[in-house]
């Protein structure tokens, strides 16, 4: 082939190869072309089918379909209560040991063996009442019964040994205990010190009284703190005299050390704290007004409302962390308000 040729061929080809490439760029445009009609189509169906439905919503409630219209808020369920003005106390909660007015241990006067006991748990003598006999006697050697009395009058509460034992001078054979009247004696830490005082009111509970809680005084405040736990014993008087009670019996007790009268309250669990601040979120009509609010006494959630809201108003109790000043609300359910009297 001469060399004439093999340009001509090479020529022809370049034509055809170029000719084949406009043809897909063309194709491809068309293409192009339909899929930016039919978007368009689409999108003017779309815009069609929402004036319609604008013109329908605006038939039916009378207004124009030109008119702009706002966004709906979302809206948020939520539980709420009453705040009330009434009395409501500080308590500081502690526990105690029901006690005996006297607590005696009873030693005999001479070593020997207990040869007699004529009491048992739980009996109630007299002073000078006969309890025990002892019996110094001894191979070879005799002595008179040495006697065991009460020093005073009150109730069997501990027998430490049986007939046949023989003791030292330094054994207590019996506890005695006047349990003519009772008391609770109970430890207050020192950060709370400052507010006991003789004649302050307290509420004891025990297991073994449920639902029965006794009334009581402090009678004692001890003058020292305890240096090796750091509290403070005190001594509560029950006001009123109960024979269920027991020495050694475990009670929880509230003392109350302050009581607020005619103050507005809530349940604490209506407060959110943000940024170190306490906030409500008070109901006016659909929506809540954020305010902050100054809180005093809050115990057992019973909560002291200084400023901030004043009595009879709607405040949310339940649903407010996710809140915001002005939410729109629906309330769903209303609980009882705290009680007026300063009930523990």
């Amino acid at each position: 082939m001469k060399r004439g040729d093999i340009g001509r061929d090479s020529s022809e080809i370049k034509q055809v190869a170029t000719r084949r490439t406009g043809g897909r760029r063309k194709l491809l445009l068309i293409v192009a072309l339909i899929l930016l009609a039919l978007l368009g189509f689409l999108v003017v169906q779309g815009v069609l089918r929402r004036l319609n439905s604008e013109e329908d919503n605006s038939a039916q409630f009378g207004r124009s379909p030109r008119e702009g219209r706002q966004p709906e808020a979302r809206e948020f369920a939520v539980t709420v209560v009453r705040a009330i003005e009434g009395d409501l106390s500080d308590i500081i909660k502690l526990t105690g040991d029901v006690v005996a007015k006297e607590e005696v241990e009873i030693f005999p006067e001479i070593t020997g063996k207990v040869t007699r006991i004529n009491i048992d748990l739980g009996d109630l003598v007299r002073g000078g009442q006969t309890l025990a006999v002892v019996d110094a006697s001894r191979p070879g050697q005799s002595f008179a019964p040495s006697p065991v009395r009460a020093p005073i009058g009150g109730t069997i509460t501990k027998i430490y040994v049986d007939i046949g034992d023989t003791l030292q001078v330094t054994q207590p054979l019996i506890q005695l205990s006047d349990t003519s009247q009772l008391f609770l004696k109970s430890s207050v830490a020192e950060r709370y010190v400052s507010k006991i005082a003789v004649g302050k009111e307290a509420l004891i509970r025990f297991e073994a009284l449920p639902g029965e809680p006794q009334r009581a005084r402090i009678s004692e405040v001890s003058p020292v703190i305890d240096t090796r736990n750091r509290t403070q014993e005190i001594t509560l008087t029950f006001v009123e005299e109960d024979d269920r009670l027991r020495p050694g019996m475990f009670g929880s007790v509230q003392l109350i050390t302050e009581t607020k009268e005619g103050t507005i309250k809530l349940p604490a669990d209506c407060i959110v704290n943000r940024f170190g601040k306490d906030y409500l979120f008070v109901v006016k009509n659909n929506r809540v007004e954020q305010r902050e609010v100054a809180v005093g006494i809050n115990v057992d959630n019973k909560a002291e409302i200084l400023s901030g809201v004043a009595a009879g108003e709607l405040v949310v109790y339940r649903g407010q962390t996710i809140l915001e000043d002005g939410s729109v609300i629906r309330v769903v359910d209303e609980i009882s308000p705290l009680s007026e009297e300063a009930a523990l």
